[in-house]
């Protein structure tokens, strides 16, 4: 596996630099993190296609309410009169009197907040009816955008702008199954995106995405204090001296053969003895791998750093000769060396374009994966 210490060793290595510390480390880190990013820029790459379903919520209308604009247990407090609130009320819209209200919190199973700026401002009575119905839903981690939609019951729901979304909100029809849809930021969490139907759901609805994930960030770039320890077989690594923590979910652990800590992947001096992917941070001094470790290693050197996602092979190329011409241009080399290092990284783009998986071959009729795979037609590459 790859890592971001790697890459930059060989950056360092192939095009010049100093690479304990200092000011050519520092750039070549850089380079990588941007080549990183701009490799999924260039196509749409298959490597970061993942399916995804949503299942919609059936709206809720049983039993009536009760609304508490000001005072008691909470401001602006909305209370069920029989029954529960489901978990994702969070999420939901309650409509009052052809009104819709935005959800702040779920207080309780028979409790529940508006938010301060969609609210009746002022006491509804008991003994009113509702509809609780939801609009969004979470979308993954990473979602960077949708490649292709379709409903296991044949949706005819279209995409429409975001813009094009609230304006139809305005009109303020609830009733029937979604028609449109579209891609917003999540309310509660605006780091992530959310997907939206309107109308919410009167039923519970499968629909199958396949959408476009962004590489996994650069986080760790060369962690090794301390010693460690695993089992052949085992999955727990136990750590002297060390700090383990959070961000090093995902990344690459490699284990030395002494207590010298092992080098880069294609070091000949150091060589580790065997390598895995950390799963969780349980401690500062334990961590839990993917996979089974290949090895027993008692005491011994180890090094962390960052897996660089990407497929190996031709794709992988690709990003390092990329990585190369980016560190080229940041320290500024000679024009004809940044030219020629341009074009190396255009030829391995087309070399990890033709070795992408489930490319269409050139000069046929192209076909996305998705149908492929819906359809299970031998797409032939090329």
């Amino acid at each position: 596996m790859l890592t971001w210490h790697d890459a930059v060793l060989d950056v360092l290595d192939t095009v010049g630099g100093q690479k304990s510390g200092g000011r050519n480390v520092r750039a070549a880190m850089i380079a990588v993190q941007e080549a990183l990013q701009h490799l999924p820029t260039e196509r749409t790459w298959n490597y970061y296609l993942r399916p995804h379903r949503i299942v919609t919520s059936a709206q809720q209308e049983s039993s009536t309410i009760t609304y508490d604009h000001t005072g008691g247990s909470s401001e602006r407090l909305v209370t069920l009169a029989a029954g529960t609130w489901p978990t994702w009320a969070e999420y939901g819209t309650l409509l009052i009197d052809s009104v819709p209200y935005e959800v702040d919190r779920r207080l309780s199973d028979t409790t529940l907040t508006l938010t301060e700026s969609k609210n009746p401002e002022a006491d509804v009575a008991a003994l009113t009816e509702y509809t609780l119905f939801r609009e969004s839903y979470t979308l993954p981690a990473g979602f960077d955008s949708l490649f292709h939609i379709d409903r296991v019951a044949d949706w005819n729901g279209c995409y429409v702008s975001p813009q094009a979304f609230q304006n139809a909100r305005e009109s303020l029809e609830y009733s029937g199954q979604p028609r449109i849809f579209t891609v917003m930021p999540d309310t509660k969490d605006p780091s992530r995106l959310a997907f939206w139907v309107y109308p919410g759901s009167q039923s519970a609805e499968k629909i199958d995405l396949l959408f476009k994930r962004r590489p996994t960030l650069l986080r760790v770039f060369d962690y090794s204090t301390g010693t460690v320890a695993v089992s052949a077989g085992a999955r727990t690594v136990t750590g002297t001296s060390t700090i383990f923590t959070s961000k090093m979910a995902d990344a690459v652990i490699r284990f030395g053969a002494s207590t010298e800590v092992p080098g880069s992947i294609n070091d000949v001096d150091e060589p580790y003895d065997h390598e895995a992917a950390i799963s969780t941070f349980d401690t500062t001094a334990q961590v839990t791998l993917k996979t089974n470790a290949e090895l027993t290693s008692s005491a011994v050197a180890y090094r962390i750093s960052d897996r660089i996602d990407v497929n190996d092979g031709a794709m992988q190329l690709a990003l390092m000769d990329l990585a190369r011409f980016r560190y080229m241009n940041i320290t500024m080399m000679a024009a004809s060396q940044r030219q020629a290092a341009g074009g190396v990284y255009d030829e391995s783009l087309k070399a990890a374009a033709r070795q992408d998986q489930h490319s269409p071959p050139r000069g046929g009729t192209s076909m996305d994966p998705y149908t492929a795979a819906r359809t299970y037609e031998q797409v032939s590459y090329s």
